[in-house]
């Protein structure tokens, strides 16, 4: 997956600064998950009221549906 030749032939600091990017870039795109993870949940639960909430299915059930399918 990833050619070890190519890393083999980095130095030390480049090593180093090649892994924190990555890591920063992991972050990003874990942030942004979450973010994308709130909306849905949001979108589904905003607008819950006593009965909806006391439902089988309710807003928390969808918005767990949804993010599961889509992970």
């Amino acid at each position: 997956m990833f050619d070890r030749v190519a890393l083999a032939g980095m130095g030390d600091e480049e090593l180093i600064s090649a892994l924190t990017a990555a890591t920063r870039g992991e972050a990003a795109m874990a942030a942004r998950r979450l973010a994308l993870v709130a909306e849905v949940t949001a979108r589904q639960c905003e607008d819950e009221d006593d009965v909806i909430a006391h439902q089988v299915v309710d807003g928390w059930a969808f918005a767990k549906a949804q993010v599961g399918a889509a992970c």
